[in-house]
């Protein structure tokens, strides 16, 4: 018999995970539209916030879906394999990720193709290294 906290630690486990990968796009580098280079005065262009919030949205319907199927399994079918259900919906939110990256990808690809992006490219690399002292020589 499984205890009834693990089934909420794996539920609450699968709110955070399914949290983070939503808002994932939103961390990144601005002039970078899930790989394809845009200009940095177009990051702020109603078509690319509509292709960021496009991910959010497609993850949301994943994750709802997933939650609800893995609620009607284990309310109508079998409650005794309640944590196989949950976890095998924690995992299979990132290939699902990947669905939802795949086609906002080529979302991004036709705006670049429509708007005829250009973004030149930097030759000069530069490292930082910080002087150091040494102490006591």
């Amino acid at each position: 018999m499984m205890m009834n906290g693990t089934v909420i630690a794996v539920a609450s486990l699968y709110v955070i995970q399914a949290l983070l990968i939503c808002v994932q796009n939103l961390f990144g580098p601005r002039t970078l539209l899930f790989g394809v280079p845009i200009p940095a005065a177009e990051t702020q262009d109603p078509a690319v916030r509509r292709i960021r919030a496009q991910y959010a949205i497609l993850m949301g319907i994943f994750v709802v879906i997933m939650a609800a199927a893995c609620f009607f399994l284990i309310r109508y079918l079998d409650a005794a394999h309640a944590l196989a259900y949950l976890l095998t919906a924690l995992l299979s939110q990132f290939p699902l990720s990947g669905i939802a990256i795949a086609i906002c990808r080529q979302s991004a690809l036709r705006l670049n193709a429509i708007r005829g992006w250009h973004v030149p490219v930097e030759h000069r690399r530069a490292a930082s290294i910080p002087s150091r002292r040494l102490i006591g020589k």
